[in-house]
């Protein structure tokens, strides 16, 4: 399970540091097939130009994310289950942080070992 965990944390550590940086955030774009689903607070989206349309809303320009727990199981063809929570700040609201949790369906890309890419996501904030 070690290797899972290993997948889990390098994933999930390039897709918020990515997808905290405004000017590089459209390169998730290659993380996505044409299958890929994203929900993003009850939202379905489907394919890389959907799901690249929702993360790009302008109340998302200016976000900080910190991820507090990744838990990873295997799946299915050799794919990763993982499960993020964390919280983030948008527009440098420091004192009003946002709990979230983000669950991604990871599936290897054929021909490229260690590649995977995003089969399926859900996003949600946590109200409390």
């Amino acid at each position: 399970m070690s290797e899972y965990g290993s997948i889990a944390r390098s994933f999930v550590s390039h897709y918020y540091g990515v997808f905290d940086d405004t000017n590089a955030r459209s390169t998730l774009s290659s993380l996505y097939r044409q299958e890929s689903c994203l929900v993003w607070e009850g939202q379905p989206y489907q394919g890389p130009e959907s799901i690249m349309a929702a993360l790009s809303q302008t109340s998302l320009n200016n976000v900080k994310t910190r991820v507090t727990t990744t838990d990873p199981v295997p799946t299915s063809n050799s794919g990763v289950l993982v499960v993020a929570t964390g919280s983030l700040v948008v527009d440098d609201a420091y004192d009003k942080p946002l709990k979230f949790s983000s669950t991604f369906l990871l599936q290897p890309i054929p021909g490229q070992p260690g590649g995977y890419f995003i089969e399926g996501q859900i996003f949600r904030l946590v109200h409390e």
